[in-house]
C-alpha cells in the first residue's frame, strides 16, 4: 500500500486560475499560497491577506488604474525573476 508521507513536493512552476462567485473563498484560498507574495488588488479586498507575507497595490477601475497596473506589473515581473516573490495573485 502506498503512503503519501513518502511523496516529495513538486517544485516546478505552477499556475492556478481560480474562478467563483463573490464570497466563495477565492482570496482566502490564494492567501494560503507560498510567500513572499504580491497581490494586485482590484476590489479593495486585501483583508484576506492580513498578517500574511504579501505586498500589494490597489488599483482604481479607471484609466489611471490601468496605467498604474502596467507599471506595477513590470516591477513585479522583475521582482519574480529576482526571486523576491514566490506567489503573484491578481485578485478580482
Amino acid at each position: 500500500m502506498k503512503s503519501a508521507k513518502s511523496l516529495s513536493p513538486e517544485t516546478s512552476f505552477l499556475k492556478a486560475y481560480v474562478v467563483g462567485e463573490p464570497g466563495t473563498g477565492k482570496s482566502i484560498f490564494a492567501s494560503t499560497f507560498p510567500t513572499k507574495g504580491f497581490v494586485f488588488d482590484f476590489d479593495n479586498g486585501i483583508d484576506s491577506y492580513r498578517g500574511k507575507d504579501f505586498d500589494y497595490e490597489s488599483f482604481p477601475l479607471d484609466p489611471k488604474g490601468w496605467i498604474l497596473f502596467e507599471k506595477t506589473l513590470m516591477e513585479v515581473k522583475k521582482a519574480v525573476e529576482e526571486k523576491k516573490y514566490i506567489t503573484v495573485v491578481v485578485d478580482s
